[in-house]
């Protein structure tokens, strides 16, 4: 039985970190979200590099700074309130959170075009 090159192994474990995988996510996220339901707040949202951009039906435009950190995003307005959510599904056309800012039930958006 052959045993695995503990270099290798080394260089394997560090090429599946955790900062790759949340640049995959992140890199998923960006682009412009549609919400699935008919609602006033947030019907759609885009995520630029560093900013979530949340419009309303009322023309009223929400920028956050936003993080990611495993399955939770972190939106930060310019008052630096924060408001967290779980990032319940991420694919490449899907995206539900579990609340959103004071959306207090599961946000379901499909990938806009």
């Amino acid at each position: 039985m052959r045993t695995l090159n503990p270099l290798l192994a080394i260089c394997l474990l560090i090429s599946c970190g955790s900062s790759h995988i949340k640049k995959d996510k992140k890199e998923s996220l960006l682009g412009k979200w549609i919400l699935t339901t008919d609602q006033v707040n947030y019907p759609e949202i885009s995520f630029t590099g560093s900013s979530a951009i949340f419009r309303s039906k009322g023309d009223t435009v929400y920028i956050f700074e936003y993080h990611l950190k495993d399955n939770t995003i972190t939106l930060i307005d310019f008052h630096q309130t924060q408001f967290n959510a779980r990032i319940v599904k991420l694919t490449t056309d899907s995206l539900i959170f579990s609340r959103l800012v004071n959306n207090k039930s599961i946000q379901r958006y499909y990938r806009g075009k």
